[in-house]
C-alpha cells in the first residue's frame, strides 16, 4: 500500500530531489467552543538532513487549507499543497482492535456459510424422505398389487412400516432445519451488531484528503514534532451543572460541574488532550460602522401626492433615511484547570478523553464549587396559589458560572426539577428557584371592581379596584416570604393613577419595575398573613382606557 501511495504522489508537482516520507497521524489535542474546534494532529518525525516531503494522507475530510497551520520548531516549511479529489488509495494503518474487528466479521461470515452449508444438507434429507413417502403412497395404489392374501398382508404391513420411517425421518430433519435456521438468524445480528463496531472504529469511509508539506532539515533530526491544526465546524460543547442545595443552618448551594461534548468530524478522538473554551472564532471580530442620522422634513401635501403618483419614489425616500442596523449573533470526577485569554475562558481536563465522531455524547465531570445561600419563599398570589422556595447567592468565585440549559436542581438531596440558568458573573448576585412549597398556601381575592372583568375595555372616566390577599404557613419551619403584587401605573398625564396598601409594602419599584410591589413578612408556621390593595384611576371623557 505505501508503493502505491508513493506512486500516485508522482501526479503532484513534486520536487524531484525530495525523499517523500509518509507520515500517520490522528487528533492529539482539541480546543471546542460551542460551535466549531481547534483541532492538531501531532506526530513525530525523524530524518536525516535536506529536502524532504512529509505526506499526511489520514485528515478527516472537512479541513479546509484556508484553516490549516502547521508547526514544525526545527524544520524550515516550505510549500503546502493540498488535494480533495483524484487521492490516492489510503494506507493500510488498522489497528489492533480494527484488525479484531474485522477478524470477528469474517469468522461469523465463516460460521453463516457453514451453518448455511448445514440448513442445505438438511433439507435434502427432508426432500429424500418425502421422496419416499410419495413412492410408498403410490405403491400402496398400484394395479399390479399381489393377489395372495399373506403377500398383500406382508406388502401391506411393509408399506406402513416405512412411510411411517420416511414421515418420522421427515420430521426429523424438518426439526434440524429450523434449529439450524435459528442459528443462522442469530448469526446474522452477530454480523450486524460486528458490522456497527468496526463502523464505530472506522467512521470515515470516504476517500480522505492529502496533505504534502515541503520541508528542509539543516541538520539530521530524531523524534522531531510536526503539529498540523485546522478549524472544524462539527464540534461543539455545553456546560453543566447539578445545583445541590440543603437547608442547614448555614445554607450553601453545592454547584457541581461538568460538560457535554459532540464531535462529527469522521475521525474517532482516541485519547485526546481536550481544552473547552467560552471563545466565538467565527463571531464578528470588529464593530458595525455607525452611520450617521440624517433627519428631514418633508412637505406632507406634496408627499402624499408624489407617493400615491410613483410608489417607486416614496419607497426611495423611505430608504434614503433608513439606519441599518447590525445583525445579532447568538452565540468520576477528575480535575480541570480554568484559564483566562482575554476576554474569553477555557476549561483544561486533565485526563485523556475519547470521542467516536458522531456516535459519542460525552459528559465530563469537573469539579464543584460551593457558595453560601439565603433561602426565602417568593409569593406571586397572581400567578400561583403556593410560594416557591428561592436561593439568593452571590458568586463568589473567580471564574463566571456560563448559561446552561442541561441544569439538574437538587434541595436537601431530591430532585426538584430541570431548567436552564443564566450566565451569573463574578461577583454578581443571583436568584435561582427550587420548587414550590406547598405548605405555603396562597390566595388572591377581587372584592369590588365597579367596570367589568378583567380583559373587558371600559368606557367610563374612573375604575376602582379592591383586592384581597392571604398567605398561610401550613409548614413546620418559619419561613422570610417575599409576598410580591402589582398595581396598574401610567406614564400619561391625563391618566391619573391612585392606590393604597394596608400595610405598607416594604419595597416598590422591584427590580426597577414600576407598580410592583413587595411585602417582607416572617411567618412563623401555622401564621396567616393579609394584605389589601385598592386603586383609583380616571381619565377625561371620551377616552378609552385600555
Amino acid at each position: 500500500m505505501m508503493r502505491t501511495l508513493i506512486c500516485a504522489l508522482t501526479c503532484f508537482p513534486l520536487s524531484a530531489w525530495a525523499d517523500i516520507i509518509d507520515v500517520p497521524s490522528k487528533a492529539t489535542s482539541a480546543i471546542v467552543y460551542s460551535a466549531g474546534a481547534t483541532v492538531t494532529h501531532s506526530v513525530s518525525v525523524t530524518m536525516p538532513a535536506g529536502a524532504h516531503q512529509l505526506v499526511f494522507s489520514d485528515l478527516p475530510s472537512n479541513v479546509y487549507l484556508d484553516a490549516l497551520r502547521v508547526k514544525a520548531p526545527d524544520l524550515k516549511i516550505g510549500a503546502l499543497r493540498y488535494r480533495t479529489d483524484l487521492t490516492p488509495p489510503q494506507p493500510d494503518r488498522d489497528t489492533p482492535e480494527i484488525i479484531a474487528a474485522k477478524a470477528e466479521i469474517e469468522r461469523i461470515e465463516d460460521n453463516i456459510q457453514s451453518v448455511e452449508d448445514t440448513a442445505a444438507r438438511q433439507k435434502l434429507a427432508v426432500a429424500a424422505s418425502e421422496a419416499r413417502i410419495e413412492f410408498l403412497t403410490a405403491l400402496g395404489g398400484s394395479d399390479t398389487l399381489p393377489a395372495d392374501t399373506t403377500a398383500l398382508r406382508d406388502l401391506g404391513q411393509m408399506i406402513g412400516v416405512e412411510t411411517l420411517a420416511a414421515r418420522e425421518a421427515a420430521f426429523d430433519a424438518g426439526l434440524a432445519v429450523r434449529g439450524t435456521l435459528k442459528q443462522l438468524k442469530d448469526l446474522k445480528k452477530a454480523l450486524k451488531d460486528a458490522e456497527q463496531a468496526l463502523a464505530a472504529l472506522v467512521p470515515e469511509t470516504q476517500n480522505r484528503p492529502l496533505l504534502v508539506m515541503d520541508v528542509i532539515a539543516g541538520s539530521a533530526v530524531s523524534d522531531t514534532t510536526v503539529d498540523v491544526s485546522f478549524y472544524s465546524d462539527v464540534a461543539t460543547w455545553r456546560p453543566t451543572y447539578d445545583l445541590r442545595l440543603s437547608d442547614t443552618d448555614t445554607p450553601q448551594l453545592v454547584i457541581e460541574r461538568g460538560a457535554q461534548v459532540l464531535q462529527e468530524s469522521g475521525e474517532n478522538w482516541e485519547g485526546i488532550s481536550l481544552t473547552l473554551s467560552t471563545r466565538e472564532p467565527i463571531d464578528e471580530t470588529d464593530p458595525w460602522p455607525l452611520r450617521p442620522d440624517l433627519r428631514r422634513i418633508l412637505d406632507e401635501s406634496k408627499y402624499a401626492v408624489t407617493s400615491r403618483a410613483a410608489p417607486a419614489a416614496r419607497t426611495q425616500k423611505l430608504a434614503d433615511g433608513l439606519v441599518i442596523e447590525a445583525p445579532v449573533i447568538v452565540e468520576e470526577a477528575s480535575s480541570m484547570a480554568m484559564n483566562f485569554q482575554g476576554l474569553s475562558v477555557s476549561y483544561t481536563y486533565s485526563d485523556a478523553v475519547d470521542v467516536a465522531s458522531g456516535a459519542d455524547f460525552v459528559r465530563l465531570p469537573f469539579d464543584s464549587l460551593t457558595l453560601d445561600a439565603e433561602l426565602i419563599a417568593r409569593a406571586v398570589p397572581l400567578n400561583h396559589d403556593t410560594a416557591f422556595l428561592v436561593a439568593k447567592v452571590t458568586n463568589t468565585t473567580n471564574e463566571p458560572l456560563l448559561t446552561s440549559d442541561a441544569v439538574l436542581r437538587f434541595f436537601d438531596g431530591v430532585l426538584v426539577g430541570a431548567s436552564g440558568l443564566e450566565a451569573i458573573e463574578v461577583g454578581q448576585e443571583a436568584e435561582i428557584g427550587f420548587g414550590p412549597i406547598e405548605g405555603i398556601q396562597l390566595t388572591r381575592r377581587v372584592l369590588k371592581r365597579d367596570s367589568g372583568d378583567r380583559g373587558i375595555i371600559s368606557r367610563s372616566n374612573e375604575q376602582t379596584e379592591e383586592i384581597e390577599i392571604t398567605a398561610k404557613n401550613l409548614t413546620d419551619r418559619t419561613w422570610q416570604v417575599e409576598l410580591r403584587d402589582r398595581v396598574p401605573y401610567s406614564e400619561q398625564e391625563d391618566l391619573e393613577i391612585t392606590f393604597r396598601t394596608s400595610p405598607e409594602p416594604d419595597v416598590t419599584g422591584v427590580e426597577d419595575r414600576r407598580g410592583i410591589l413587595q411585602w417582607n413578612l416572617e411567618m412563623t408556621p401555622g401564621n396567616e398573613a393579609t394584605i389589601s390593595t385598592s386603586h383609583r384611576i380616571t381619565w377625561p371623557e371620551g377616552q378609552t382606557l385600555r
